[in-house]
């Protein structure tokens, strides 16, 4: 694939069919290739969410630009290939929510229009896709904004990225994404580069290219078959590698919803990105699912990146009356390489039945996916067994040893006959890992402290990271319990209590 020779700028109107033909063009892939693909949807949906407000979308497509992760791996594998096929330079498409030619573009860029232009252009800014000169798999390096203005939308680990264009640079805040390209990366190595863009920033260590991930990932636990073309990750292989980045992984088994809901709550909750290991199943009638294109091996990992709060009311945690606000959940947000950036899991998949040599296989919960099944009537469902947590070396006190003290407090609060008991057993706890500097700020501007109070919770010294558990009553805060993450779990690894007072 050689296309792209063309050099410069091209600045178009939005439209679903101008978008795919300068896909094509930037890739040589045909437009109905580039149609045919998830990815296209997924982003033709996205620009959607943002043309009927800004009354018309612009595309600008740099025809030549050089990536960082794909200049890594053309390097270490593609430059290698038989006449030189593939190119190392790429193309980029900027997406913005306003409507602009070529001429008032240029006019912007040379400093011709006012400086409230300018930023206006900046405030339209909605992020970019790198096409990469591959065939199937061009859908590149990927930075978007997220949805904004929907309160139950909650996408905590995305980080600042600067787009820089003709001079002009763009901040706002997203999480790198990029499609597999079944080569130097599988699906599992896409999911845990997205991961790694985010902890990288958090905790401070090298960005890896997709092919250094399957690089320092196969190193440790090669398998029998080849790191390149790369098949996929195992488990241990994907905690292998966060090892190597300086982080540790933390496996935890998701055999219910209320664990997935509430692990993944505590850790989003901290800016950490997860990753999410899945089988995969379809199925018309849950009572007959079988494995997606009839596979028992096959599994998927996406890197989970957000979440909504959609319910109105908290249940309470299996086995106990403690309701934790994570149980709100109703879909998580997911990089997944086969959909898009920040795709939606919907947590309403049905338990499934599936026959495997004449027995039947028990499902208990699932995900509905956005895949596409191959029958009409058919749904894709994402049956989670594993969740991997990196995380920084020093936070050692795990999310169920701070879950099973609150579930225990709740319980011994609940039974109590105080004056208060009725308001206790209404409570809602929110149970999370966060820093020291957050738990400030929240404290600095806390209700129901005096400036007293706050003033010695402020002077005291903590650990860099703490487990911090609330309890609300509506939406008032009554209690809060702080821990000690850096701790060890026989120690007293509880710091702080706090009662806050009800206003008025």
């Amino acid at each position: 694939m050689q296309e792209a020779k063309r050099e410069g700028i091209e600045v178009a109107a939005y439209s679903e069919e101008r978008l795919a033909e300068l896909i094509s063009e930037a890739t040589g892939a045909p437009v109905e290739e580039v149609r045919s693909k998830s990815q296209f949807a997924y982003l033709v949906e996205y620009l959607g969410h943002f043309s009927s407000d800004a009354g018309g979308l612009t595309l600008v497509l740099e025809w030549q630009y050089t990536d960082r992760d794909f200049i890594e791996d053309y390097s270490a594998y593609y430059v290698r290939c038989f006449q030189g096929k593939y190119r190392s330079t790429c193309s980029r498409i900027h997406f913005f929510a306003v409507a602009l030619d070529r001429r008032k573009f240029r006019s912007i860029v040379l400093g011709r229009m006012s400086a409230r232009t300018e930023k206006s252009l900046a405030d339209s800014y909605l992020g970019f896709i790198v096409l990469k000169p591959l065939p199937q798999t061009f859908f590149g390096r990927t930075c978007l904004k997220t949805y904004e203005g929907v309160n139950r939308r909650n996408y905590p680990v995305t980080r600042e990225y600067e787009a820089h264009l003709l001079g002009l640079t763009f901040r706002y805040p997203s999480l790198a994404f990029q499609e597999q390209d079944r080569v130097a990366a599988a699906c599992a190595t896409s999911a845990l580069w997205s991961c790694l863009q985010g902890t990288a920033k958090l905790f401070q260590h090298k960005i890896y290219s997709p092919v250094e991930i399957t690089k320092i990932a196969t190193d440790q636990f090669p398998e029998l078959h080849r790191a390149f073309p790369n098949e996929g990750l195992t488990t241990r292989q994907m905690a292998a590698a966060i090892r190597r980045v300086g982080l540790e992984p933390e496996t935890i088994g998701v055999a219910r919803e209320a664990t997935l809901q509430a692990t993944a709550y505590a850790y989003l909750r901290a800016k950490i990105p997860l990753l999410l290991n899945v089988a995969l199943f379809e199925a018309a009638n849950p009572a007959k699912a079988r494995p997606y294109r009839n596979d028992w091996a096959s599994g998927h990992a996406v890197a989970v990146t957000g979440f909504s709060l959609g319910k109105a009311v908290a249940q309470p945690y299996p086995g106990t009356d403690t309701r934790l606000r994570a149980s709100r959940i109703d879909k998580l947000y997911v990089h997944d390489d086969q959909v898009g950036p920040f795709a939606r899991l919907k947590l309403n998949g049905p338990p499934l039945k599936a026959a495997r040599n004449g027995e039947v296989a028990d499902v208990p919960f699932t995900l509905e996916s956005s895949w596409p099944a191959e029958s009409r009537t058919a749904t894709v469902y994402f049956a989670p067994f594993a969740l991997i947590v990196p995380l920084y070396h020093k936070i050692r006190i795990k999310f169920d040893t701070v879950l099973s003290w609150v579930l225990c407090l709740d319980n011994t609060l609940s039974s109590m006959n105080l004056k208060h008991a009725r308001a206790v057993k209404q409570l809602e706890w929110e149970v999370y890992l966060t820093t020291e500097a957050e738990f400030h700020r929240d404290i600095r501007e806390a209700v129901g402290l005096s400036p007293s109070r706050r003033w010695r919770i402020l002077e005291r010294q903590l650990p860099r990271f703490i487990w911090r558990a609330t309890g609300f009553r509506g939406k008032d805060a009554l209690l809060d319990f702080i821990f000690d993450a850096t701790d060890i779990d026989q120690g007293n690894f509880l710091l702080e209590t706090i009662h806050y007072e009800k206003e008025g």
